[in-house]
């Protein structure tokens, strides 16, 4: 858990929820179309 915590911390999470995508960071609670957006760019739609 201190090991997965460090890793967060390098990465930047300061908080829950927090969510990668193709090492794509998202912090906090986001509406479906943050994800959407994201989504779609990593497939090139």
């Amino acid at each position: 858990m201190e090991a997965d915590y460090r890793d967060g911390e390098r990465l930047g999470v300061t908080g829950t929820p927090a969510f990668f995508i193709n090492g794509r960071f998202i912090s906090g609670a986001q509406p479906f179309e943050a994800f959407k957006a994201i989504i779609d760019d990593e497939l090139g739609n």
